[in-house]
């Protein structure tokens, strides 16, 4: 990247010019200068260690890959590391921290920086990995000397750099809370006992959770054995040999008595339980081990590698309706995040709620489910563990007179303080009386959507969609704006103080930049296009503002700004369910968030899952569209192909979908965690169209592929030659 950082497409984020967003330092900082760390900080977040996805430095090819993980420990940082793809006659090369910060610090050579410690320390990046001769696989840890930055929260998103012969650089990744590692399972080694599912495990106040969804287990049993194994590799499964014994530390006892559970009947189970300290705490130290399912007998019936790094959802929100079975006005947004302390978090904002009253309870319930609101009998009662005190006495709180409530408040532990084990739960509003009045589900991977029209007062034309969602405790906002000036190639687009569902409709309502007390101004973030051009569509990320949540953001304005600074667009961040990925015909949303119109004609894969594989494909969504009309944007889904092996167990050959054809009642269909929905469509010319509906698709475990997941959307979003128009100079 120039050193002056215009405008340049990445594959997951957009970087923007220096003077809007950039989490990165621009053009780095040399070893001999020293940065001091950014202002923002967040104010929660879930785990007491950060890790970070190693791959090749940005320009290499050194096909590097593993995990590195960063505690605190004795006040100094402890560094530890799975590394692989290295050079097999090698034995040691350095492993450091770097001043460059960001999401996207690993996306050009030049933002890493140097090695990161503050003014008036000496440099204690002189760290090396090693490994013996012949290997290529290198794990161990070490500690850090004093840096001046000796804490995790300084370090969030900083570069960590992998050097090899000769100190060159060959791997990249960032450092962030919010990581994962995902085991596919399957039968055991020299068994055929069918069994199958998803094992995730991430880092929650210094120990492991673990999530689970196991399939093919025996009807009779209710429960099992389910642990890390000291082997690994991933060639880990293909001997029983190589599995190994539980998964400890010397001088630490073995933590692995944990079990999956499920009802006699059933041959599938799902949960989440907490580790105890097995000496063996992070991410990196568990990469590549084996997880080993049991049967209640205690025989080895499964097997998988902890090989997929994910991002764990940092937020579960709840879109409010009425209670089942009342006629209240409810509505609103709750949000669920971990604070560091390791207590749940619920922060609200409430309408319709009845004037006189001042609060009420906002409790977490037993019930389950993304239909627990459909039904009175479902939501059950206070969810808190066996053995804990019910924590759940919070309240909302708000002023006589009004209908509305906001604000915040943290639970005391109930012995389920972790977002996996509220994930879908459902959140119960009460009035002053007690009596139910609202109802929603804790769901993941929501997002908050704005329709952009003309800023109150002004004609200026500008229309189109920003969406917010959050991801690693920070927002990330996605958008397409029309009606731009020609001439200008970015402006702000920022998130305003100004709140309620009337907030557009004067020019003294949106208020200034919406941020909390204590934390610098985030939003010098923009929009950016290319000159000529009235339509600008990308992404960015935003750095902490302390209204960090959706619930803090709903019926909020988002405002945009011309090049000259005046605002010339407003709309509401007003809804939080759980909106499909892709909405049908040309108009899609990916796993980031970013919404693109597919413009080019043809065969496109939309869905891979896991991303790289050809062979031993899960799901691949393939769809045929055609220009169906005299508009470069009559574009639609005339074909529509789901393969692999998800969706051949469900049905030989797969599903496969016709405009033409005839369909039944549009229905999901549930493809492990993912769930599809073919829905035909006719235009008001007659036109026969299909659209795909997707849910879930960030829980998968796997990176995912195609339009819709990480792949690069640009050139499919891109008009053809008879398509763009073309100012005469």
């Amino acid at each position: 990247m120039a050193r002056n950082c215009t405008a340049t497409v990445s594959l997951l984020f957009l970087f923007v010019q220096c003077k809007g967003l950039s989490l990165h330092n621009c053009g780095g900082h040399n070893e001999s200068k020293p940065v001091a760390h950014p202002t923002n900080r967040r104010k929660a977040n879930a785990g007491s260690a950060l890790s970070a996805r190693m791959g090749s430095y940005p320009g290499a090819s050194s096909g590097f890959g593993g995990v590195v993980s960063v505690t605190v420990s004795g006040g100094f940082l402890k560094v530890s590391y799975t590394l692989t793809g290295l050079d097999a006659s090698l034995t040691s090369g350095g492993l450091h921290i770097h001043s460059g910060s960001g999401t996207d610090v690993c996306t050009d050579a030049s933002l890493p920086g140097g090695h990161y410690f503050a003014s008036g320390y000496t440099d204690p990046w002189f760290t090396t990995w090693s490994k013996t001769a012949g290997s290529t696989t290198a794990t161990g840890s070490f500690s850090v000397g004093a840096s001046g930055y000796d804490t995790l929260a300084v370090n969030e998103f900083h570069a960590v750099v992998a050097h090899g012969a000769g100190g060159a650089r060959i791997g990249c990744g960032f450092l962030q809370y919010y990581g994962g590692l995902t085991s596919a399972i399957g039968s055991y080694p020299g068994t055929s006992s069918g069994v199958s599912g998803l094992f995730t495990v991430s880092v929650n106040t210094g120990v492991l959770e673990v999530s689970y969804k196991l399939e093919g287990l025996g009807a009779s049993e209710t429960s099992g054995g389910l642990h890390i194994h000291s082997g690994s590799g991933t060639d880990v499964c293909s001997d029983a040999a190589l599995v190994g014994g539980h998964y400890f530390a010397t001088g630490s006892s073995d933590p692995w008595f944990t079990t999956w559970s499920k009802a006699s009947g059933s041959t599938s189970a799902s949960g989440t339980f907490i580790v105890g300290a097995s000496g063996y705490d992070t991410l990196s130290e568990n990469y590549l081990h084996a997880v080993v399912v049991h049967a209640a007998s205690g025989s080895r019936v499964g097997c998988g590698y902890l090989g997929t790094y994910t991002y764990m959802s940092s937020e579960l929100a709840a879109a409010m309706g009425p209670y089942p079975g009342t006629s209240s006005s409810v509505s609103g947004v709750v949000s669920v995040t971990v604070m560091d302390s390791g207590l749940l978090r619920l922060g609200y904002y409430l309408d319709g709620l009845t004037a006189s009253e001042t609060s009420g309870g906002l409790h977490i319930h037993s019930g389950s489910g993304e239909t627990v609101c459909s039904d009175a009998s479902l939501p059950g009662g206070h969810y808190f563990a066996s053995g804990s005190a019910d924590p759940w006495s919070t309240t909302w709180s708000k002023t006589a007179g009004s209908t509305v409530a906001k604000g915040s408040f943290t639970v005391a532990a109930s012995g389920y303080d972790t977002l996996a084990e509220n994930v879908n739960h459902a959140v119960v509003l009460h009035a002053a009386s007690g009596s139910r009045i609202g109802c929603g589900y804790a769901g993941a991977g929501n997002s908050l959507t704005a329709a952009m029209g003309s800023y109150p007062g002004t004609s200026s034309g500008v229309s189109g969609t920003v969406t917010v969602s959050v991801s690693m405790g920070l927002l990330q906002v996605s958008y397409t704006v029309t009606g731009l000036s020609s001439s200008d190639t970015s402006g702000g687009l920022h998130i305003h103080s100004g709140y309620g569902e009337n907030v557009c409709s004067d020019a003294s309502l949106p208020g200034g930049h919406y941020f909390a007390t204590g934390y610098a101004d985030p939003w010098y973030t923009t929009w950016t296009k290319t000159a000529g051009t009235t339509v600008a569509s990308g992404s960015f990320t935003v750095l902490a503002s302390g209204y960090d949540t959706l619930a803090e953001n709903y019926l909020h304005a988002v405002v945009a700004h011309a090049g000259s600074g005046a605002r010339i667009g407003c709309g509401v961040l007003g809804g939080a369910t759980a909106s499909p990925f892709a909405t049908g015909d040309p108009h899609l949303q990916n796993v980031h968030g970013e919404r693109f119109d597919l413009m080019k004609p043809g065969k496109h894969l939309l869905i891979q899952i896991p991303r790289e594989s050809s062979e031993n494909t899960l799901l691949r969504v393939d769809a045929v569209a055609q220009r169906m009309g005299g508009q470069c944007t009559d574009m639609y889904f005339q074909e529509l192909n789901i393969t692999g092996a998800w969706a051949e167990a469900k049905q030989t050959g797969g599903l496969h979908y016709h405009a033409e054809g005839l369909h039944s009642e549009p229905r999901w269909e549930r493809f492990e965690n993912v769930k599809l929905k073919v829905a035909q469509g006719r235009t008001q010319q007659g036109v026969k169209y299909l659209n795909l509906y997707v849910k879930h698709l960030k829980r998968t475990g796997f990176a995912v592929g195609g339009l819709l997941g990480d792949d690069d959307h640009t050139e499919a979003a891109t008009p053809e030659e008879g398509c763009v128009h073309r100012l005469p100079l």
